[in-house]
């Protein structure tokens, strides 16, 4: 079921629905035009990132010579706030992260970034940038991928060593899920793809093959972390309330 508020997520999983939002990563889909924000809106975007690895308009990439947030970005970001968005600098650079977050008056998230203290790759993020982003009231998601968990590992107890590390440096009300996982039918071939493309996916940082953690893993990931002492209220924030609140303060 396709849903445009907090509520109508609730609806669809009372009908045993899967609620679905689109987001955009990277705003090359813009073309330099402000009035695509609210043409993207209205077919249902309700996020959007401001770069993926490489610059555009808008800002810099996190595999890129990051120029900072442009005017026409300042521009998006008071487009995306006026119409109910949230945005996202997950695959963007530091500085433009930076300027991002400290340019809004409204929460920024990362949607699937991880630590870059217990991963040291370059589309994660420093102890600063996760810092920040809780200071915008905004939200760091976990990514399940091998390349950012570290250690070539998916399972739940390595995803719980990111949730954690986010929680003890940021606060439970900062952390969210954002396991950004292929299925199998988008899996076929994926790592022949970033192998022909390195100025998207650097050769020394996107070697061997991609593993993901699974959404089945949701289950499992809920009682490591209960069992290592995470307080309920917290995980239940952490598995999916945290966004669930920022949608309800966001999208209209």
């Amino acid at each position: 079921m396709l849903v445009s508020s907090a509520d109508e997520i609730l609806a669809a999983k009372a009908q045993g629905k899967l609620a679905v939002t689109f987001d955009i990563e990277g705003m090359n889909a813009l073309d330099g035009r402000i009035e695509m924000v609210e043409f993207y809106h209205g077919l249902g975007v309700r996020q959007m990132l401001f770069a993926y690895n490489r610059n555009n308009l808008a800002g810099g990439g996190c595999h890129d010579e990051d120029p900072g947030l442009t005017a026409f970005g300042r521009q998006v970001i008071d487009e995306m706030n006026r119409l109910g968005m949230f945005v996202d600098v997950s695959h963007t650079g530091y500085r433009t992260t930076m300027d991002v977050m400290e340019y809004t008056d409204r929460p920024v998230i990362f949607s699937h970034s991880n630590p870059k203290a217990l991963c040291a790759h370059g589309r994660n993020i420093t102890d600063e940038q996760i810092k920040a982003c809780a200071r915008t009231g905004g939200i760091v998601g976990v990514v399940g991928l091998s390349r950012f968990l570290g250690e070539a590992r998916t399972d739940s107890e390595r995803l719980a060593d990111h949730v954690e590390y986010l929680i003890d440096l940021a606060g439970p009300r900062h952390v969210g899920i954002g396991l950004d996982h292929a299925f199998p039918v988008e899996i076929e071939g994926i790592d022949d793809i970033i192998a022909s493309n390195p100025h998207f996916w650097p050769k020394s940082e996107y070697a061997g093959e991609t593993t993901y953690s699974a959404p089945a893993q949701m289950k499992e990931l809920t009682e490591v972390l209960l069992r290592r002492g995470q307080p309920e209220g917290a995980v239940r924030d952490v598995i999916g309330g945290n966004f669930m609140r920022l949608a309800r303060e966001i999208w209209k």
